[in-house]
C-alpha cells in the first residue's frame, strides 16, 4: 500500500516536458530527498492550490532525517512575469526538526500520506490540517496543525490537534480530512477502532477557554460484509451523511463503499449502509477490488471511483460508477466504465475529478510503458470520455505516460488526484522519478510536481 518510507535545492537548469496528443506535461520542481540540507522526497498527496496560485503540498519523507524519517510541508509560487521558474520553499519538517532513531515516536508526526485543508469555519489565520502515518506521543499517527508565521516571524509551527492510540480511536491514518460548518474535522484510520478493522471519526474543535480538541469515533468497522482498512478520504452530502470506501471486507473481500447517516434526533449513533460490494476476481467480468480512493459526487448523487485491481481485462483496475436508487427503490446499481489493461494504465489509488461536460480525469500508479505495467514505475494521466450518442461505452484518451527512473524527467508513479488551477491547467505529484539530484543516491527518483496543459479540461 501506498507506505513510502532543507538548504532548498534549486530549481533545475532546464524543465523536462514530455506530450501526449495535444497535452503537454511539465515538471516544475523535482525533489532532492536527504536530511534538512534537502527538500524532502516522496510526495504521495495532491497538492492544494491557493487564491494567489501558489501550490501546497507535503513530502512524506525527507527534510530532517534523511529519506526514510519525517517529511515535509513545501510550497511552490508561480513564476514572476518574464520569468519561467518556480520558487519552492520548505515551510515547515515534521518531527520538530528532529530526527528519531528509526521506530522511535516522533511528538509531531512523521510520514505525512495525506493532502492539506483549511478550516475558515476554526480560524482564518491560513493554517493548513492534515494527518500522519506515524509519530504522536504512541507512534500511531496524528492529525496536526500546521500554522503560518506570526508578524515578524518566518517559521511556521506545528501543533498536536489528536494523537492516535489505536484504541477505539484508530490508528495510522493514511487520507486526508474534511470539515463542516460548525469547523469539526472528519477522517478514517485504516486500523484500530473496537474490532481492529478502522474507523471513521471525527474531531470537534475546543469549546470557549479550552484548548482540547474532542475525538468521536463514527464507525468502527468489523470486517467481512461491514468492510475493512478504510484507506480512502471521506465526501459528505448536503445532508450530513459520509461516504467512503473499505480496500477490503465487503460481500467478496474485495472492499466496499459505505454511506454513514447521522443519528436521529434523541439518538447518538450513527448508521452504516453498505452502497456496494465489489466482487474482485471471483466473478468473471468482475466490477473491481479493493478502492483507496476518496469518491466525487455529481450533482445528481452519483458516485464514481477506482479501484486498483480486478476489472474486466486484466486486473489492473477499474474506474466505477454507483447511482443511487430509483424511486421505490433500495438498491444502488453500480456501472463499471472502465477497465485498465496495462498499456493504458494500471493501479489507479487516486480520486477522480470531473469537468462542467462530464469528462473524469485521473492517475494511475502503473503501467503506461510496457515495462511499468503492473508493480513497476510509470504510470499515466487520463480521461475518461461519456458515452458518444447512441453508445454506452466510456473511452480513454491518455493525456501523458511517465517513463519512471532516476533522470528520466517527467516523474513516475502518481499515486493522489489532479488539481485544476485557475486557467484549466492541471497539477499533480508523482512519488517517484525526476532528476539525478535524489540524495541520496536513489535509482527511483525522489518525486516530482508536475503541470499538464491541453487535457481540454472544461471548469
Amino acid at each position: 500500500m501506498k507506505c513510502m518510507s532543507t538548504a532548498i535545492a534549486a530549481l533545475a537548469a532546464c524543465l523536462f516536458t514530455c506530450a501526449a496528443g495535444a497535452a503537454t506535461e511539465t515538471v516544475i520542481y523535482d525533489f532532492t530527498g536527504g536530511n534538512i540540507a534537502y527538500s524532502g522526497a516522496y510526495p504521495g498527496a495532491a497538492v492544494y492550490l491557493g487564491a494567489d496560485g501558489v501550490l501546497y503540498a507535503t513530502a512524506s519523507a525527507g527534510g530532517c532525517g534523511g529519506a526514510l524519517h519525517c517529511g515535509t510541508m513545501f510550497q511552490l509560487t508561480p513564476p514572476a512575469a518574464g520569468q519561467t521558474g518556480w520558487t519552492f520553499l520548505t515551510d515547515y519538517f515534521f518531527c520538530n526538526d528532529v530526527a528519531p532513531p528509526q521506530g522511535e515516536s516522533c511528538l509531531l508526526g512523521n510520514w505525512p500520506q495525506a493532502g492539506l485543508i483549511t478550516d475558515k469555519a476554526v480560524d482564518d489565520s491560513g493554517s493548513f490540517y492534515t494527518t500522519t502515518e506515524y509519530g504522536g506521543t504512541d507512534n500511531f499517527g496524528i492529525v496536526t496543525k500546521i500554522t503560518p508565521p506570526a508578524a515578524g516571524q518566518t517559521s511556521w509551527t506545528g501543533s498536536v490537534v489528536w494523537n492516535f492510540t489505536n484504541g477505539v480511536d484508530g490508528s495510522y491514518p493514511l487520507s486526508g480530512l474534511i470539515t463542516d460548518a460548525a469547523g469539526n474535522l472528519y477522517g478514517t484510520a485504516p486500523t484500530g477502532g473496537d474490532f481492529g478493522n478502522g474507523t471513521v471519526y471525527e474531531l470537534s474543535p475546543p469549546a470557549a477557554g479550552q484548548t482540547s480538541w474532542t475525538e468521536t469515533t463514527l464507525w468502527s468497522f468489523a470486517g467481512g460484509f461491514d468492510g475493512s482498512y478504510p484507506v480512502g478520504g471521506l465526501i459528505a452530502d448536503k445532508n450530513g451523511a459520509l461516504y467512503g470506501t473499505t480496500y477490503a471486507g465487503g460481500g467478496y473481500a474485495s472492499g466496499s463503499v459505505f454511506q454513514l447517516v447521522p443519528p436521529a434526533p434523541g439518538s447518538t449513533q450513527w448508521t452504516e449502509n453498505i452502497l456496494w460490494g465489489f466482487a474482485g476476481v471471483v466473478i468473471e467480468g468482475a466490477d473491481g477490488a479493493g478502492p483507496t480512493g476518496t469518491l466525487l459526487m455529481d450533482s445528481q448523487g452519483n458516485l464514481y471511483g477506482t479501484t486498483t485491481a480486478g476489472g474486466a481485462r486484466q486486473n489492473y483496475g477499474t474506474v466505477f460508477m454507483l447511482s443511487p436508487p430509483a424511486a421505490g427503490q433500495t438498491a444502488w446499481t453500480e456501472t463499471l466504465l472502465f477497465s485498465f489493461s496495462g498499456d493504458d494504465g494500471a493501479l489507479p489509488y487516486g480520486e477522480l475529478i470531473r469537468d462542467r461536460v462530464g469528462r473524469l480525469y485521473g492517475t494511475t500508479y502503473g503501467g503506461g510503458i510496457a515495462s511499468n505495467t503492473s508493480s513497476g514505475l510509470g504510470g499515466v494521466i487520463f480521461r475518461l470520455n461519456p458515452p458518444a450518442a447512441g453508445s454506452t461505452n466510456w473511452t480513454e484518451t491518455v493525456l501523458h505516460k511517465f517513463t519512471g527512473g532516476n533522470g528520466t524527467g517527467d516523474g513516475a508513479s502518481p499515486y493522489a488526484n489532479l488539481v485544476v488551477g485557475p486557467d484549466d491547467t492541471l497539477y499533480g505529484t508523482t512519488a517517484y522519478g525526476g532528476g539525478t539530484a535524489c540524495q541520496p543516491s536513489y535509482a527511483l527518483g525522489c518525486g516530482t510536481v508536475f503541470q499538464i496543459t491541453g487535457t481540454g479540461f472544461k471548469r
